[in-house]
């Protein structure tokens, strides 16, 4: 394989994630990647199962891949971290959620602010074997009323390559108020 450069792409350049999927790891029944670019095109869930779709405070979510280098072969730590508002039942309960699913670990879709999906917990070389799991959860009220109450959420992995863009269709967006939405294999909202 001969090293290619690098040529920067005309348009938008925003940072940040704008839009997360979730799904509980087990219930990913395939997901189909195109081995000629490494992108994952689709993936199938389970009947029955859902994506979760987070919506969370404006501009507090990231993801940082860092990819270090063995004798043997490169290590790419992920970590993807975003903040749900207010301190209430709804936020309680849903980060509850999480952490008691994380056992099982997950698969995240997560859009950039220049529309690009990755997919994280799923690799085309090592499959399944290291989803996204929590790493931690904080619950911060501030000091004072004028302080935004809220809790930062922290999924992390470990994998062999870096994080394929996905170009299957991203789940429905959430509506109303609420921190989640169930979003079913076939795109309804349950």
């Amino acid at each position: 394989m001969a090293l290619q450069g690098y040529k920067r792409q005309a348009g938008r350049r925003d940072g940040g994630i704008v839009r997360i999927a979730v799904a509980e790891a087990d219930a990913v029944e395939n997901v189909v990647f195109d081995f000629m670019t490494g992108n994952a095109t689709g993936l199938t869930l389970t009947e029955g199962e859902t994506f979760a779709l987070f919506e969370f405070r404006e501009d507090t979510a990231r993801l940082v891949e860092t990819v270090e280098t063995t004798a043997y072969f490169p290590i790419v730590r992920r970590e993807l971290s975003f903040q749900l508002e207010r301190l209430d039942e709804n936020e309680r309960q849903t980060v509850a959620r999480l952490v008691k699913a994380t056992g099982r670990g997950f698969v995240v879709l997560a859009m950039n602010g220049c529309g690009t999906v990755l997919l994280l917990g799923h690799s085309r070389k090592l499959g399944d074997s290291f989803p996204m799991q929590i790493r931690s959860a904080v619950a911060d009220t501030g000091y004072a009323p004028q302080d935004a109450a809220c809790e930062t959420v922290i999924f992390y992995n470990e994998d062999a390559e870096k994080a394929p863009v996905y170009t299957g269709e991203f789940p429905a967006a959430a509506g109303g108020a609420a921190s989640i939405t169930a979003i079913s294999a076939d795109g309804k909202e349950s």
